[in-house]
């Protein structure tokens, strides 16, 4: 995790009993700079992650109402199809610069809009 440089988050290991007793090894993610950290990124690069260290591919074998589910969750069909057919291959970076364009371009035709400037 670390070396995805992900901006505004640190990540440190910590031992400990989980909920159900268990112990061992977890990683805890902090919010280092809120200013920095975009939310949506960790979740796409964990789900790649996932891919990688639970192979077969976790989200290919999603049917149904899972499958509707992480679409409605994610808000977006091409992320889950890319995710289903490249599983740890995915690009996860270049989603992720597609729809911060997108954004930018709806941020800036809505900003005639604006009530608060």
């Amino acid at each position: 995790l670390v070396a995805l440089k992900l901006p505004g988050l640190k990540f440190r290991t910590i031992a400990g009993a989980d909920a159900g007793e268990k112990s061992g090894t977890r990683v805890w993610v902090e919010v280092s700079d809120w200013t920095t950290w975009r939310p949506t990124e960790l979740s796409f690069h964990l789900h790649r992650l996932a891919c990688r260290y639970q192979p077969p591919n976790p989200f290919a074998k999603l049917t149904g109402t899972a499958a509707r589910s992480f679409v409605i969750h994610v808000g977006s069909t091409a992320w889950w199809q890319a995710l289903q057919k490249d599983g740890a291959k995915v690009d996860v970076d270049a989603f992720l610069k597609r729809w911060r364009t997108e954004a930018d371009a709806f941020r800036e035709s809505t900003r005639p809009f604006h009530l608060y400037r």
